[in-house]
């Protein structure tokens, strides 16, 4: 069949034949006398489209092998077929669509998406990462990431790097739901992300993770400033409360003179002022971390405003 292609005298006779443009044909017909002259013995392969008799293009897979003679010698003879792999070819195209849709989404979102497996050392297999739109992300290559899962160690915080391997030995073994905090060092700076990954096991039997992580630092930094307050409030405003118990209850219990109690009135003031100037900066102080942070939460609805945070005795 190929030989017969070959030695006919024009283009447009082979076009008629087959049902192809002159620049298809010529482009097949080239890759096909290549083989012939390289003295190839593999498998020889070219794809390219015909017209069909109903009028469609269709996608054709040519292969062949040059045949032997009867002594052994390579000959120019070959046995090929064509087979039609449109189909295949659409559904491809379906794929690489929705693969480009899927990497036009999550490049918006803001946070890292990831596909991958775990191998039973902890080491991740990446099948699909993409990078969102957050202003603090790792600098390597996709695809650096996709040929070795364990490129994005290069930006974790040295202190972290252990977790990772951890999280995924034991997500390989319990197969389930992934869930921790990490830091990475990004321009010198620290940052918290968090990782997520949910398990599900393909047709293959293979168990698939698809998840994400995200910048937390924000809100790592918000419930940071409020467990210095909680600190602040339990530890250094302890030392005026009790300050200021000792003398009223010297007051109150004390059988004291007109100028005792007026010394002790005295020593109370300063204390009392002490506190009032720590709740001023104290206020100051987390005012500008509220400020500062970029959670665009208004609390003030969710604050309670009662006078108190205990019944009032009788």
């Amino acid at each position: 069949c190929y030989q017969k292609l070959r030695q006919e005298k024009t283009f447009q006779k082979l076009c008629w034949r087959l049902g192809t443009t002159s620049l298809i044909l010529e482009s097949a017909v080239k890759i096909f006398d290549k083989f012939l002259q390289e003295g190839a013995t593999e498998l020889y392969e070219s794809f390219f489209r015909m017209r069909h008799k109903n009028g469609d293009w269709i996608w054709i897979w040519s292969r062949a092998r040059r045949l032997r003679d009867k002594d052994g010698n390579i000959t120019n003879i070959t046995l090929g077929t064509h087979t039609d792999i449109s189909e295949r070819i659409k559904a491809e195209e379906k794929v690489r669509e929705s693969e480009q849709l899927i990497r036009k989404i999550t490049s918006q979102v803001p946070g890292n998406t990831y596909m991958f497996e775990i191998e039973e050392s902890g080491k991740p297999n990446i099948l699909f990462v993409n990078r969102g739109n957050e202003d603090f992300n790792f600098n390597t290559s996709l695809e650096d990431i996709a040929e070795d899962g364990n490129k994005v160690l290069e930006v974790w915080h040295e202190s972290d790097r252990d977790l990772l391997n951890e999280k995924m030995r034991d997500a390989y073994q319990s197969e389930a739901t992934i869930s921790f905090q990490y830091r990475i060092v990004v321009n010198g700076t620290i940052r918290w992300r968090w990782l997520q990954a949910v398990p599900e096991r393909n047709e293959q039997g293979k168990v698939i993770w698809y998840g994400a992580t995200r910048d937390i630092t924000t809100l790592v930094d918000y419930i940071a400033s409020s467990e210095q307050i909680l600190f602040d409030i339990s530890h250094v405003l302890r030392r005026p409360i009790s300050s200021m118990l000792g003398i009223t209850s010297i007051i109150n219990e004390g059988d004291l003179d007109h100028e005792e109690l007026m010394y002790f009135a005295r020593q109370l003031h300063p204390v009392a002022k002490e506190l009032d100037e720590f709740m001023i900066e104290l206020n100051r102080v987390y005012e500008h971390k509220r400020q500062i942070n970029s959670l665009n939460i208004d609390f003030s609805s969710l604050v309670d405003k009662r006078n108190s945070l205990f019944k009032q005795s009788d």
